[in-house]
Protein backbone atom coordinates (compact mmCIF):
# COMPACT_ATOMS: atom_id res chain seq x y z
CA UNK A 1 0.00 0.00 0.00
CA UNK A 2 1.30 3.11 -1.04
CA UNK A 3 2.47 5.91 1.92
CA UNK A 4 0.17 8.71 0.85
CA UNK A 5 -2.66 6.18 0.73
CA UNK A 6 -1.77 5.31 4.69
CA UNK A 7 -1.53 9.14 5.48
CA UNK A 8 -4.91 9.86 3.56
CA UNK A 9 -6.44 7.10 6.07
CA UNK A 10 -4.60 7.84 9.44
CA UNK A 11 -5.71 11.43 8.62
CA UNK A 12 -9.15 10.31 8.20
CA UNK A 13 -9.13 8.45 11.16
CA UNK A 14 -10.58 11.56 14.06
CA UNK A 15 -13.37 12.15 11.56
CA UNK A 16 -14.50 8.53 11.49
CA UNK A 17 -14.75 8.42 15.07
CA UNK A 18 -16.36 11.60 15.55
CA UNK A 19 -18.62 10.69 13.23
CA UNK A 20 -19.67 7.51 14.93
CA UNK A 21 -20.08 9.63 18.26
CA UNK A 22 -22.65 11.11 16.45
CA UNK A 23 -24.60 8.38 15.30
CA UNK A 24 -24.31 6.91 18.83
CA UNK A 25 -25.39 10.09 20.61
CA UNK A 26 -28.26 10.87 18.72
CA UNK A 27 -30.82 9.24 20.52
CA UNK A 28 -29.02 8.06 23.31
CA UNK A 29 -27.03 10.57 25.63
CA UNK A 30 -27.13 14.31 23.68
CA UNK A 31 -31.11 15.03 25.01
CA UNK A 32 -29.65 14.57 28.70
CA UNK A 33 -26.71 16.69 28.49
CA UNK A 34 -26.62 20.57 29.44
CA UNK A 35 -25.98 22.02 26.52
CA UNK A 36 -26.32 19.59 23.76
CA UNK A 37 -26.35 21.88 20.64
CA UNK A 38 -22.85 23.09 21.55
CA UNK A 39 -21.43 19.02 21.95
CA UNK A 40 -22.90 18.69 18.81
CA UNK A 41 -21.40 21.00 16.95
CA UNK A 42 -18.34 20.49 18.58
CA UNK A 43 -18.62 16.45 17.01
CA UNK A 44 -19.68 17.96 13.72
CA UNK A 45 -16.63 20.13 13.53
CA UNK A 46 -14.35 17.36 14.23
CA UNK A 47 -16.30 14.81 11.60
CA UNK A 48 -16.94 16.98 8.84
CA UNK A 49 -14.30 19.76 9.73
CA UNK A 50 -14.97 23.36 8.77
CA UNK A 51 -16.21 23.84 5.00
CA UNK A 52 -14.24 27.22 4.38
CA UNK A 53 -11.08 25.53 4.79
CA UNK A 54 -9.52 23.65 1.95
CA UNK A 55 -6.62 21.76 1.71
CA UNK A 56 -4.70 21.25 -1.51
CA UNK A 57 -4.05 18.35 -3.31
CA UNK A 58 -0.48 16.97 -2.72
CA UNK A 59 1.20 15.40 -5.58
CA UNK A 60 0.63 11.74 -3.51
CA UNK A 61 -2.55 11.68 -3.74
CA UNK A 62 -3.02 13.37 -6.71
CA UNK A 63 -0.95 10.03 -7.78
CA UNK A 64 -3.49 8.18 -5.58
CA UNK A 65 -6.61 9.23 -8.11
CA UNK A 66 -4.63 8.62 -11.40
CA UNK A 67 -3.23 12.47 -11.75
CA UNK A 68 0.09 12.43 -13.46
CA UNK A 69 2.15 15.60 -11.70
CA UNK A 70 5.24 17.01 -13.67
CA UNK A 71 7.15 19.55 -12.27
CA UNK A 72 8.54 22.31 -14.90
CA UNK A 73 11.42 24.56 -14.41
CA UNK A 74 10.19 28.48 -14.49
CA UNK A 75 11.68 30.18 -17.04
Amino acid sequence: MPIAAINVYLGQIPAVLAERRLIAADGASVPHMKNPRQVVKIWERVAYGDLQEKKPATPGILKLIGIGVKHVKKS
